[in-house]
């Protein structure tokens, strides 16, 4: 079976989406529910700062990727986990 490697973001796209929306869901809950205190405004900070950087990276890992270049998956080509190697005995 072949297909082109893109396809691969389509599944990824629906994870972000959805991350996303947990994400809003989370900073409005914490800016309309917090006490107006030095420390709600560091976990939100916190907060933004690292998905921000999860997605940054994330988007540095996959940006140089070819993603119209089409991949094969035939059975061939998958590792067989439930054969054993031989053993070896010294």
């Amino acid at each position: 079976m072949t297909f082109p490697l893109w396809y691969v973001l389509i599944p990824f796209g629906v994870f972000l989406f959805f991350f996303l929306l947990v994400c809003l869901f989370n900073t409005y809950h914490l800016i309309r529910y917090a006490d107006g205190g030095a420390l709600p405004f560091l976990v939100l900070s916190v907060y933004l700062a690292g998905t921000v950087l999860l997605l940054g990276g994330g988007f540095l890992i996959l940006e140089p990727l070819d993603w119209m270049q089409a991949t094969t998956i035939s059975p061939d080509s998958l590792p067989n986990f439930f054969e054993l190697p031989p053993a070896t005995l010294k």
